[in-house]
């Protein structure tokens, strides 16, 4: 691997807040309700024979802060180097991150566990699940040391602080912040609170001080020569009172547990244990999958990055489950929800129903086709009102315009994969009137005047003199068209199938035989688009268009994962249309056309922009459901080295403009697509 120092998130889910680590001179740190990586000095090393030497994750910016007061430079200071970037090794893996360099070893510790539903699990079981702090543990081996040295740990700036000292009487060290995070570690005689105007500065003094008014604070453990010593720490969270305004008031569930930020911190030291071995067993859970080194890494960092974007709020003592569209903040974005499902329904399942409740109950509506659904639920911790998103306005025929279809397809899909992955039959039987609208709105997208292809024609009335776009919003039309677009088109026959599936369920049959009839009918329109002359079916279906693109085959995953896998047989009633996809797809994987030159995925021949969650879906239904033969290792590399190498700033990044990206210190939830790679 070229380049390990990186920036990842480590979170508590639920929490919508993170401690960032691992982007070489750039810093990370605390953030907690922000949109974008926070960009903290973190100072973690070690005090030896005159000099502080620390991992690089910081730009050192306290410097000015006592000129900002003294007008004078600082003088004396105390030495301050870093480990060189060639003698730092980092393993990354799926429950833990562990830097070490010479005697130094720090690990942050975030688990990936199962969630348990709030309203079915006992109190003991969800205060741990959803306690809004994680561990991290640092190690100095000074046993060939000849004088004492110092583990130390520091951030700067941490406004509005004080010391657990004062405020535990002793029993735990370190520092809380009025903003809403906080570290600890056990309160013992050789830990040293410091706050200071830097790290040079609180060494450079005989006796390490408490400033209130300067920025940086930390600890230190004395580690005396011929000792090696392990430092545990708690790094914590907490958000009191309304987390979120608008439609729904609510609160973070957590706080029906912990009643502040001390106690948070307290509990993870008190069971650090528990959640240690939580982060082993994560390791170990990938470690046996067979999988190439860069998937693994694009998988751990995809989940890292989602966690950040989590929130488990309380809505008048009820759950509400929320993930955020990473930097954007929107809330439940529904085209975000379906691919987020597959990682969700494995390890919280409770979270699927619970975003399909809200958004029939609050964000469902009617244009002149029936029933629809928002793009989101609100931004930035306010629920829009009732019907609306944040997003979706008329008049346009591109970005921010209304995404009718698209969303009604999500929410179908989405029940679907809830009911065959859970056996929730009850579920699909109590939604049976729901079921059924779905279908008359799909119908109705596709012709109001009873003559089906299958292919949706009809754009919302929502949209006034505009018309819809997909999720593929800032692609170029090949994708971001939603009327007679190829993508949609297989996404609306997996609906039908759906539809079927679901209505069966709740004992619907001539609704189940319909939605059936109308899959039978998209499939043979899909394909009678397939053009010998090209090899691939156009992106728009209207006889003129000849752009390739991949996610034609996105919609294959559907029927595999909610029981229909005998669509996905050649020799089926479906077979036509899945030999066709896998021609489709063998075809366009070709350099210079859905291929970049470093053989990364690009997934419409007329745009640069490629997203990394779509990419991962896309690689796992042409590997492992339609078999295509292809050379997935040397995409893969190119798809890690993207993140790692063009986009180190920007953890799990969806958008990539040629490998790479301007943004700075952007995140986003959505590539937990690649947790179908270790899917049983």
């Amino acid at each position: 691997m070229k380049n390990m120092l990186f920036q990842s998130l480590h979170s508590a889910p639920g929490a919508n807040a993170s401690f960032a680590l691992g982007y070489r001179n750039h810093g990370g740190g605390f953030g907690i309700e922000i949109d974008r990586v926070p960009d903290q000095d973190v100072y973690i090393g070690v005090r030896k024979n005159g000099t502080i030497t620390c991992f690089p994750f910081f730009k050192d910016t306290s410097r000015s802060a006592e000129k900002a007061f003294t007008q004078k430079e600082d003088s004396g200071r105390f030495g301050l180097a870093v480990f060189p970037e060639e003698l730092i090794d980092r393993k990354f893996r799926y429950g833990t991150d562990k830097f070490e360099s010479g005697c130094v070893s720090f690990e942050v510790i975030s688990p990936v566990r199962m969630l348990p539903d709030p309203d079915l699990e006992n109190y003991d079981t969800c205060k741990y699940a959803y306690c809004p702090g994680i561990i991290a543990r640092m190690t100095v081996d000074n046993r060939t040391g000849t004088e004492d040295a110092e583990a130390v740990f520091a951030v700067s700036p941490m406004e509005g602080k004080q010391a657990l000292s004062r405020l535990t009487g002793g029993m735990l060290k370190g520092f809380t912040s009025r903003t809403g995070y906080g570290f600890a570690v056990a309160g013992t005689a050789e830990v040293t609170e410091f706050s200071d105007f830097g790290l040079s500065k609180a060494y450079g003094r005989t006796k390490k001080v408490i400033s209130h008014i300067a920025p940086l604070a930390g600890i230190s453990v004395l580690v005396h020569a011929g000792e090696k010593k392990e430092m545990i720490l708690a790094l914590g969270w907490y958000k009191k009172g309304i987390a979120t305004d608008g439609l729904r008031t609510c609160r973070y569930y957590y706080t029906n547990y912990y009643p502040d930020l001390v106690s948070v911190l307290a509990y993870v030291l008190d069971h650090q244990k528990e959640m240690i071995a939580d982060g082993e067993k994560a390791d170990k859970l990938l470690e046996q999958k067979e999988l190439s080194q860069e998937r693994k890494l694009l998988l751990c960092q995809s989940v890292k990055s989602y966690y950040y974007s989590t929130m488990l709020l309380d809505d008048a003592g009820k759950p509400r489950w929320v993930t955020n569209e990473g930097a954007f903040r929107m809330m439940n974005t529904l085209d975000l929800a379906i691919d987020h499902a597959f990682f969700e329904l494995y390890y919280q399942p409770w979270s699927v129903r619970n975003q399909l409740k809200g958004f029939l109950e609050d964000y469902s509506y009617y244009d002149q086709c029936g029933i629809s659904f928002t793009h989101d639920q609100g931004t930035h911790n306010v629920f829009t009102a009732k019907g609306t998103s944040s997003y979706e306005l008329p008049d346009l025929t591109d970005c921010f315009s209304f995404m009718s279809q698209e969303q009604l397809c999500n929410w179908i899909l989405l029940a679907a994969l809830y009911v065959e992955n859970t056996g929730d039959i009850k579920w699909a039987e109590e939604h049976a009137a729901a079921i059924g609208e779905c279908l008359k709105s799909m119908k109705n997208r596709d012709s109001m005047e009873d003559n089906y292809n299958g292919i949706m024609s009809v754009d919302s009335s929502c949209c006034c003199t505009g018309s819809e776009i997909t999720t593929y919003d800032s692609l170029d039309s090949s994708l971001g068209q939603a009327s007679e677009s190829l993508y949609l088109a297989v996404k609306c026959w997996a609906s039908y199938l759906a539809l079927g599936k679901l209505s069966s369920h709740a004992k619907l049959e001539e609704v189940a035989a319909e939605a059936e009839c109308h899959a039978v009918i998209t499939a043979r329109t899909i394909v009678s688009f397939y053009r010998e002359d090209l090899g691939f079916i156009p992106a728009i279906l209207n006889g003129t268009d000849a752009s390739p693109i991949i996610p034609a085959i996105e919609g294959v995953i559907y029927p595999y994962l909610f029981g229909r896998k005998d669509v996905l047989a050649e020799t089926g009633r479906y077979g036509e249309l899945i030999k066709i996809l896998k021609k489709h797809t063998e075809t366009v994987l070709q350099v210079g056309v859905c291929l970049f030159p470093d053989k990364g995925w690009k997934l419409s021949a007329g745009s640069e922009n490629s997203w990394m969650s779509k990419i991962f879906l896309c690689e796992y239904i042409a590997q492992d459901l339609l078999e295509c033969e292809f050379d997935y290792d040397t995409s893969d590399a190119a798809h890690w080295s993207w993140w790692a190498d063009g986009c180190p700033s920007n953890p799990g990044i969806d958008q990539i403009i040629r490998g790479t990206q301007e943004e700075q210190n952007f995140h986003y939830p959505r590539a937990v697509t690649s947790y179908l790679w270790i899917q049983d």
